[in-house]
């Protein structure tokens, strides 16, 4: 196989929308109590210009959100999902925000059933006896690009 990788691009609306609307995760950065930046994949939900994340309250990264509400987010969408044998591209696309995040009680918003629904669709739902809180980022930066590889035959093997 030969190997051509295809020009990073900035993303369309279209685009865009397709990977924030995709039952892919997230991953939510947060800068923990030393100063380290931190992850955590997560299920989300962009409505409104805003992501939203629900989690268990009291978790390690909700309790260093609410102390320092400086985050990022970062959702990759990777396409096509084919086999890798043979010819065939293999993309990515990448949306990222960065701004402050606001913490408030699960109990208070609709938002964790419909972030159940985005992922699990009509199946049924697990009980969640946890207390759960909503962790929503309203991005004052929001940037979007893509890019790819191309796997072609080698011409030795043709």
């Amino acid at each position: 196989m030969k190997l051509i990788r295809y020009q990073m691009k900035d993303l369309n609306d279209a685009e865009v929308s397709r990977v924030l609307t995709a039952p892919v995760s997230a991953v939510l950065a947060f800068v923990d109590g030393e100063g380290y930046p931190r992850q955590v994949p997560c299920w989300f939900l962009y409505e409104d210009e805003r992501f939203f994340v629900t989690s268990i309250a009291g978790k390690f990264h909700v309790r260093k959100l609410a102390a320092n509400p400086k985050a990022s987010i970062c959702v990759e969408y990777v396409f096509p999902e084919q086999p890798v044998e043979g010819p065939h591209e293999r993309g990515h696309w990448q949306v990222k925000g960065i701004g402050d995040v606001r913490i408030y009680p699960e109990a208070d918003s609709e938002v964790g059933a419909r972030i159940m629904r985005k992922y699990l669709g009509d199946n049924p739902w697990p009980a969640i006896s946890e207390q759960r809180v909503v962790i929503e980022l309203s991005p004052r930066k929001l940037s979007a690009h893509g890019g790819g590889m191309r796997f072609e035959a080698n011409a030795a093997a043709r």
